[in-house]
């Protein structure tokens, strides 16, 4: 429900100061995004953290990335401290508008768009619609429609989360407990997770926000099929990621090549930055 929402982002606003250093608030198609952009050189590279991450999360691999691109790191609408339109409804067409339009005000094109999860989606319709302005497509642990489907099913088995009104009241009272257990499903190496789960609630003390439930509804009432980008397209996948066993590495972007890290697990970018950097470079 998107009061539930709205309440989170009030209660969040007042906790929120001055941007981290590195970062600003863009505006664009009426949302504020949260934005770091590193290095030079083009295809401009787009990352976007996979929630409840944040920008803080991706340090590492933008600055790999930058020794030989230019890296625009974003919050993705609604999550972290970008703050979306009240009218956003966290659809995939919704979510290609906003980062479309963020994109044309940076000016930094054309774009590599690297897009995490079921934000892999995103990346594939803003490819399909604005050719002119993407480059190349990236899809990491990115699923299709059917895999978006058997992924939630996996990590709500009781529909809490995917029930309207009583999912996002769940998450706005759990969300800490949410995050670490989300985490400690997801990392290959769980010698990692308390620093995964130290920057989220680090982030979440600043004022950062966490849709997860109305994100989930979305994905759930989506239809296919996707579009198929006509840019050149690249799937990468952690190996290890237990929430996505049965999932097919190439459902989204099909005859695209596939790289599987076979040392990460759900946050390729992040667990495995040197192989996930060099899968980058070799295709660009």
């Amino acid at each position: 429900m998107r009061w539930i929402d709205r309440v989170e982002r009030a209660w969040m606003a007042r906790r929120r100061g001055a941007a981290a250093p590195g970062t600003r608030a863009v505006a664009a198609g009426g949302a504020i995004f949260r934005v770091r952009v590193v290095g030079r050189g083009g295809p401009t590279i787009v990352l976007a953290p996979d929630p409840p991450n944040v920008i803080e999360h991706l340090a590492a691999v933008a600055e790999a990335l930058a020794v030989r691109h230019r890296v625009v790191c974003v919050e993705l609408p609604g999550f972290g401290f970008s703050v979306a339109p009240t009218d956003f409804d966290f659809s995939v067409a919704a979510n290609s508008r906003l980062i479309g339009a963020l994109l044309d005000e940076l000016d930094l094109g054309p774009y590599a768009i690297a897009l995490p999860c079921l934000a892999g989606a995103i990346g594939a319709v803003l490819a399909t619609q604005r050719p002119a302005l993407i480059s190349h497509v990236i899809g990491i642990q990115a699923p299709g429609l059917e895999g978006t489907r058997a992924w939630i099913r996996r990590v709500d088995p009781r529909g809490v989360v995917g029930r309207a009104g009583l999912g996002q009241a769940v998450v706005l009272a759990t969300r800490h407990r949410l995050a670490r257990g989300w985490y400690r499903a997801a990392l290959a190496d769980r010698g990692r997770l308390d620093d995964f789960v130290a920057g989220a609630d680090a982030a979440y003390a600043r004022g950062a926000t966490y849709p997860l439930a109305s994100a989930l509804q979305a994905a759930a009432r989506a239809r296919g099929p996707a579009p198929r980008p006509a840019q050149p397209t690249l799937a990468i996948w952690g190996g290890r990621d237990r929430t996505h066993r049965g999932t097919r590495h190439d459902e989204l972007y099909p005859g695209a090549p596939v790289v599987v890290l076979d040392a990460a697990g759900h946050f390729p970018e992040l667990e495995d930055v040197a192989g996930f950097t060099a899968a980058i470079d070799a295709f660009l």
